[in-house]
């Protein structure tokens, strides 16, 4: 995938860094940047997730396709649904516009039948 880099921008950015001579203030104009461009990239994909998605992709493509996890991808939508305040396409909702809690099936989910869920201290079948 191919974009533009404003050279000229970028040396604005980086010129005092260059210009700074005392390294502990070189040190914490780096971490300023270093955090601001995070920011920046972070909010970008985030609001990318949330477009795919609403646009009908599914998490995994959207992940294989930005080279993250699917999980990831998750996190990206649901930040920028609550940033945003924009409906998070990943909440199932029924017809009545209410949300359909299943926490309760997923947890089950995890302990395939016939596995045991006691304890380990727990005494088994005499």
């Amino acid at each position: 995938m191919w974009s533009y880099v404003n050279h000229q921008a970028m040396n604005e950015i980086f010129m005092p860094l260059e210009a700074e001579t005392d390294p502990q203030v070189r040190a914490t104009l780096i971490e300023s940047i270093e955090t601001e461009f995070a920011t920046r990239i972070l909010r970008e994909y985030e609001r990318t997730s949330f477009d795919l998605k609403k646009k009908r992709w599914t998490t995994g493509q959207i992940a294989e396709f930005m080279g993250v996890s699917e999980r990831k991808i998750k996190q990206f939508i649901y930040l920028h649904s609550e940033r945003s305040g924009e409906s998070n396409p990943l909440r199932r909702e029924t017809p009545e516009g209410k949300v359909i809690d299943i926490t309760h099936l997923v947890r089950r989910s995890r302990h395939p039948a016939g596995s045991s869920t006691r304890a380990p201290e727990e005494p088994g079948p005499a």
